[in-house]
């Protein structure tokens, strides 16, 4: 089997399409979003991304990737490009899902975290419930929301330093989750924005979300 090639770009384009997705949905509720600037200076003047060395999320960081994770540096003009076009077409898909039902239903589980006892380990088996049968372009847009209503519900609650601490657990989940599928499907633009051109059908089988894994199952359809 090839190993996959990890390029440090693409993990920041990953970064960035996350950040100014969330950015987006703060824009869209009127919340304050200082919490986001907070979390992306400290990101790129730490890098702290790559000392990430639970049990859990090694499972998926290879010496390749992590070898990448360590030359991720600001954003480039390919970064800022990139990010534009991969990011247009993620709103675009989440668009068409905002108006559904399961939409609803995210913002429910989102709403049933609990915030005082949440850790590392716990919030990041909500998140891996949201890709219980495997990572898919479908259910990377419903994780980018449950992320972002988790950080609204912090802001909204007034518990600013948890937001936080959330959102770089969530950064920190893309990035070595998410951005290690793209990178198994030739990047960005292979994994996600051709695919959601093709002609016909689809379903977007997600996630599960909830705290301890209680939520609910996704399922998704509409015609392209």
């Amino acid at each position: 089997m090839a190993v996959p090639v990890y390029v440090a770009e693409e993990i920041a384009v990953g970064r960035c399409v996350f950040q100014n997705f969330v950015h987006e949905e703060f824009e869209e509720e009127g919340v304050p979003d200082e919490i986001l600037e907070e979390v992306a200076e400290e990101i790129l003047e730490e890098n702290e991304l790559q000392n990430d060395h639970s049990s859990a999320a090694h499972h998926y960081v290879d010496e390749n990737f992590a070898h990448a994770l360590h030359h991720v540096g600001g954003e480039s003009p390919f970064v800022i490009q990139s990010s534009r076009i991969i990011g247009a077409t993620i709103r675009e898909i989440a668009n068409e899902f905002a108006q559904s039902r399961e939409r609803q239903r995210i913002k429910e589980e989102a709403d049933k975290v609990n915030l005082s006892t949440i850790n590392y380990q716990g919030f990041y088996t909500i998140l891996e419930e949201v890709f219980r049968q495997g990572v898919n372009k479908y259910n990377v847009v419903a994780l980018f929301y449950f992320c972002a209503d988790v950080l609204i519900k912090c802001v909204k609650s007034q518990l600013k330093d948890i937001g936080i601490k959330l959102f770089k657990w969530a950064i920190q989940y893309i990035v070595n989750r998410v951005c290690a599928w793209v990178a198994r499907h030739g990047g960005w633009e292979k994994a996600i924005k051709h695919t959601f051109n093709n002609n016909g059908q689809y379903i977007v089988i997600g996630a599960a979300v909830g705290i301890c894994a209680v939520g609910c199952f996704i399922l998704y359809k509409w015609n392209s």
